[in-house]
């Protein structure tokens, strides 16, 4: 899918030059022997300053961090709440990589609460070349590169060229091939749910993180859950955009463990509670590393849902002062033929009281007062 990622900064993401880089820089600079011609020595200062920049940042390209979930939840969603310690458990101790073609994919984030699987893949060139790589799910040749937002538009300028160049253009420009790749999880049925989010983000030096997030059917998910993976690489034509070249490599998976149940409790509202014309019975809350799913149950005298039955979505959770709860990591929601509402919250610890209101569709609930749900 396309964002727009207006709002996306990511320059805290990369440290400036270590004040001993700098210090290096201008002692190397000042060492330049005087010429007798000031405008000679002063460009042989000029040139190999630029030589020694030119060397620090590509040891900075290298040696930097990736961007990663951190950066994807922090800068894209802020009001996610993400526990602490979950990025920790994401990291990949071992290395995962595979070669696909000319380039390499490198697994460097798994983690699954069998509820989520969660991946981030780093894409580069295996020798290092220069190139340029895109999203094949996200973004086409003929996008501009600003489609990135300001991820984008940061790229561009490190580039040199205009940030709406589109990406073929740009590989005309720079005379770069360009490749077009995916790198994400494929679940097959009957653990994949069907629903499933992938981003990216291009890395300071060109490379690219996949993000791949995709719902699982969690009464069959066991102790372990092996992902299968789907990496592909196509170059595209310089002229056309179109594909010229494929490597595919449908064969490789990676197996995680399933985090384990940290908590678990459950909330009865403090009276009779009517919402959207449906009753509430109970909330079962369960909270993982990656925070706590609720499972909000309602009566049902219906063989299908009820229209009415989406308006329960839309309720506001708070805690016992009114604050209201993070949303949790879990980008999406479900609904059952039982009218069994499941939500995520970003929290560290399950409450003892859980409040609900209706800011979105004030008609849900009757009456002014919020619902209180009691952990029993």
């Amino acid at each position: 899918m396309k964002r727009d990622m207006d709002n996306l900064n990511l320059r805290a993401a990369f440290p400036e030059m270590p004040e001993s880089c700098r210090e290096a820089l201008m002692t190397a600079a000042r060492s330049v022997k005087e010429e007798k011609e000031m405008k000679r020595a002063t460009f042989r200062v000029a040139l190999i300053a630029a030589l020694i920049i030119m060397s620090l940042t590509a040891v900075a390209f290298a040696a930097g961090s990736l961007l990663g979930w951190s950066d994807f939840y922090g800068q894209w969603h802020g009001g996610i709440g993400v526990p602490e310690g979950v990025y920790e458990q994401m990291k990949v101790s071992e290395d995962c990589s595979w070669q696909v073609g000319p380039l390499t994919f490198t697994a460097t984030e798994l983690l699954t609460d069998g509820h989520i699987a969660i991946s981030a893949i780093h894409v580069r060139t295996t020798d290092g070349s220069a190139a340029l790589i895109n999203g094949a799910n996200v973004s086409d040749p003929v996008d501009p590169i600003r489609a990135n937002g300001e991820n984008g538009r940061e790229y561009a300028a490190r580039l040199g060229v205009s940030e709406d160049a589109t990406w073929i253009e740009a590989a005309q420009q720079l005379n770069l091939p360009l490749y077009r790749v995916s790198a994400d999880h494929s679940m097959s049925h009957p653990l994949y749910e069907g629903d499933m989010m992938i981003d990216v983000l291009i890395n300071e030096d060109g490379s690219l993180t996949f993000y791949c997030m995709s719902m699982l059917d969690t009464d069959r998910v066991q102790a372990e859950l092996t992902l299968p993976l789907c990496l592909d690489v196509a170059l595209a034509d310089p002229t056309t955009g179109e594909t010229s070249q494929r490597w595919r490599d449908y064969d490789q998976t990676v197996t995680i463990p399933v985090c384990p149940v940290l908590e678990e409790r459950t909330y009865v509202p403090d009276r009779e509670t009517i919402i959207a014309g449906h009753k509430l019975v109970k909330v079962d809350a369960v909270r993982y590393v990656t925070g706590a799913y609720l499972t909000f149950t309602y009566e049902m005298d219906y063989m299908a849902i009820p229209e009415s039955a989406y308006e329960l979505y839309e309720l506001t959770l708070c805690d016992e002062a009114g604050s209201e709860l993070p949303g949790g990591m879990n980008l999406s929601a479900s609904l059952s033929f039982t009218i069994e509402v499941e939500e995520m919250i970003g929290v560290e610890t399950l409450p003892d009281v859980i409040t609900l209101t209706d800011d979105v569709l004030p008609d849900t609930i009757p009456g002014d007062a919020p619902v209180v749900l009691v952990a029993q």
